[in-house]
């Protein structure tokens, strides 16, 4: 393995147990947990509140049906949040506004799920004077993005997302302005182009990393060629996480912080 810092992407925070995911008490544990970057997803209320929310209904954690948007923040916070076996938990929804000021200082953060409402984000985000903490992702076509980023006098961090070769083209015509620390991929097979020796040195060249989602996350869906979380944890790290930092990839996202900061910490990495 290069001697190389592998960043750690903490997908919703670490969450098990009575600690629900896209809370401060998940945030604060990736971070104890070792991570680098911490990914949420981020949804508005009825009253026009930001939150901290992956799903578009409050249903699996709060049992109430409908939308997000259709409750007001008040109530959303009427009851805690539901734990790992379905109980409450000591957690209530949690607003972005809690999270950066949380955070400032601390780590990388991926903020998801907000295209939509990206100025008013952006904005929260720069009020905070926390640019240079957080990642803006985006998939092909990427003009509208670039528009935006253009808008904001190309201050805010774009990560591409590329999900096969036929994309490269798009990626190749991005301006040279774009501040782009990582470039996200999605494997297909071991061989795949997207995680050749070739077109990682491409993104070295350019003091870009190569960013995997190591998540594992049923129903057929595969981002890292079976190199994921499960793989890891019932074969070997080795034919996992191992895999992928062998093959360059300089940032994980994954569901088992602590368990690949302790591999990586035991590879020197």
């Amino acid at each position: 393995m290069e001697n190389q810092k592998v960043l750690i992407a903490s997908h919703r925070g670490c969450f098990g147990g009575n600690i629900v995911e896209n809370t401060l008490e998940a945030f604060e544990a990736a971070i104890c947990c070792g991570a680098d970057i911490v990914e949420t997803d981020i949804h508005k209320t009825k009253d026009g509140v930001m939150i901290l929310f992956h799903d578009p209904s409050p249903m699996r954690l709060l049992e109430l049906p409908g939308l997000v948007e259709d409750y007001t923040l008040a109530e959303l916070r009427s009851a805690p949040l539901k734990n790992v076996i379905g109980n409450r938990s000591d957690s209530y929804v949690t607003t972005l506004d809690e999270l950066l000021t949380a955070l400032k200082g601390r780590c990388l953060i991926n903020l998801d799920q907000c295209w939509h409402f990206i100025d008013e984000v952006y904005d929260a985000v720069a009020a905070k004077g926390m640019e240079d903490q957080a990642l803006i992702k985006g998939r092909v076509p990427y003009d509208e993005v670039v528009a935006w980023i253009r808008s904001r006098g190309f201050v805010p961090q774009f990560i591409p997302i590329i999900t096969c070769d036929e994309e490269l083209a798009q990626f190749d015509t991005l301006p040279k302005e774009l501040r782009i620390p990582q470039v996200e991929v999605f494997v297909q097979n071991d061989e795949d182009h997207l995680i050749s020796p070739a077109f990682i040195a491409r993104l070295q060249q350019r003091g870009i990393r190569l960013w995997i989602n190591a998540l594992s996350l049923g129903g057929g869906i595969d981002m890292s060629a079976h190199h994921d979380d499960d793989r890891s944890l019932t074969v070997s790290p080795d034919e996992g996480w191992g895999w992928l930092i062998r093959r360059g990839v300089g940032v994980i996202q994954t569901d088992w912080t602590a368990q690949l900061r302790r591999y990586l910490d035991a590879q020197g990495l």
